[in-house]
């Protein structure tokens, strides 16, 4: 798990977002992109419909979402900001 520190949270709260922050590891981001390039040359890219949610239709960024690497970083952040 991703330790976010002081500075990250600050930079947070000032900018809106913080990265990178390293989630997944090298395999599970190799398997992620070559996902997201067959999914696109297969479709014409990610255009129109499928840029907003595409985690409601395609599978594996549903698993993106909710992975724990992910869900670790976003509840230190919210966490940080209630203390």
């Amino acid at each position: 798990m991703a330790t976010i520190s002081a500075d990250a949270v600050r930079q947070f709260d000032e900018q809106g977002f913080y990265a990178p922050i390293r989630a997944v590891s090298d395999g599970e981001a190799a398997d992620l992109r070559n996902r997201l390039e067959a999914f696109e040359a297969a479709n014409s890219g990610l255009t129109g419909g499928l840029r907003n949610k595409p985690h409601l239709l395609l599978t594996w960024l549903d698993e993106l979402v909710r992975h724990p690497g992910v869900l670790d970083a976003v509840e230190q952040v919210i966490g940080a900001q209630r203390k």
